[in-house]
């Protein structure tokens, strides 16, 4: 969970969002680094997935996007083009794997590729709830 950040709400709710140190230089493959392409588009379909794995509430998911769409395309130097398209396939494609989810089936009954980030959910909410609890007290 070292890139979740958690943040408490006036209302005492807790929300998520992604953490990143200070120290993080927001260097990735460059676009013309003599590197395969699918090694760029992998990581940054891989940070887009990150974001909605983790953000809890648009308002978090919007400014990781917008912060990832200003990484790739400023700093790493990506076609705008490409990082829209993989941005769209990646939401596309977590929206049909969370609306497909029955909530009344077991873990064991979800597609193996979901059961992986299945757990990696649940012990983000687990988490957060251990935080709350810990916030309480503070």
């Amino acid at each position: 969970f070292l890139d979740i950040k958690v943040i408490k709400n006036n209302n005492g709710s807790i929300s998520r969002g992604v953490f990143r140190k200070n120290t993080d230089t927001n260097i990735y493959l460059h676009w013309k680094s003599f590197a395969p392409d699918i090694w760029k588009i992998g990581t940054l379909k891989g940070l887009f997935r990150r974001a909605f794995l983790i953000c809890s509430e648009d308002v978090y998911l919007k400014k990781e996007i917008k912060h990832l769409k200003f990484v790739f395309t400023k700093i790493n130097k990506y076609p705008p083009q490409i990082v829209e398209k993989i941005l769209n396939e990646v939401r596309i494609k977590f929206k049909n794997e969370n609306s497909s989810i029955n909530t009344n089936q077991t873990i064991e009954a979800i597609e193996t590729p979901l059961v992986s980030e299945a757990i990696r959910v649940f012990d983000a909410i687990k988490a957060t709830k251990a935080i709350m609890e810990y916030l309480r007290y503070t």
